[in-house]
């Protein structure tokens, strides 16, 4: 089958290398008869799994749920890489942020640490009516457990910090001599910034599960489990237990 993405494709192409693997012609949409809806944002739709390859199928949802795509991982990580200029300025902006906590060293010493990544989404997140739909934040605490927890597993931490909540993220972290909390960039920049780690730390939303996915070095990653309040709309979304997209051997707190 062919791959139309129109709406979003100048964003895709823009940021990742992924050309001639989809046409952006919104024609080619025209004419569609068939709508395959995903239930729920993280649910595994068995219409989806099937689609007729011999009718044009217009396909709406997340399909945020690694067991859509994990047969395939490897190509499409391969064919998700940033393009060389975003990845040139995430790997930048890292030794950047690493000399300028640590006074006469070098990007190179970067080798003597284990980085970890971490991505915190408040925001929207904060909004009453988006908590009050089932959506939550991830407390100070369940970073500090997950921190510690890669303290103890690893030597020599480092944890750089991306976010959009600057002010909350330097307040948390404000005695923490082994974290460094990066200046907000662009999403492109900062989500390979965090692919840069050899672990990650994600708390909720999108943006964190693909900055983990994406990562190439296959590392500990540890998720906010309680990323859903249950028995709420939000949570119609999801499977019970509520951790079908992540996998079982990533670490819930």
């Amino acid at each position: 089958m062919d791959l139309c993405i129109s709406g979003s494709a100048e964003s895709i192409t823009s940021v990742f290398q992924v050309p001639g693997i989809f046409d952006s012609r919104s024609s080619l949409c025209d004419g569609f008869n068939i709508t395959v809806k995903e239930a729920g944002c993280c649910t595994i739709s068995q219409e989806i799994l099937n689609l007729p390859s011999d009718k044009p199928v217009f396909v709406f949802g997340y399909f945020q749920n690694y067991r859509y795509f994990e047969k395939y991982k490897n190509d499409i990580k391969r064919l998700l890489s940033f393009r060389g200029h975003i990845l040139l300025a995430a790997k930048n902006k890292l030794k950047m942020l690493f000399t300028g906590r640590f006074a006469g060293r070098t990007g190179s010493d970067l080798l003597d640490h284990t980085l970890v990544g971490v991505h915190i989404r408040r925001g929207d997140y904060l909004e009453d009516a988006i908590k009050a739909s089932g959506y939550t934040v991830a407390p100070k605490e369940y970073l500090y457990r997950a921190m510690n927890y890669m303290r103890i597993r690893y030597h020599k931490i480092l944890f750089i910090v991306c976010s959009q909540d600057i002010n909350w993220s330097n307040e948390i972290f404000r005695n923490k001599s082994d974290v460094i909390v990066a200046p907000v960039g662009s999403a492109a920049v900062d989500m390979a910034l965090l692919t840069l780690m050899n672990h990650t730390i994600i708390t909720v939303g999108t943006y964190g599960f693909w900055s983990a996915w994406l990562n190439p070095q296959n590392g500990t990653v540890i998720y906010y489990k309680d990323f859903v309040r249950p028995n709420s709309k939000h949570s119609r979304s999801f499977d019970k237990p509520y951790t079908d997209i992540y996998y079982p051997y990533w670490i819930g707190m």
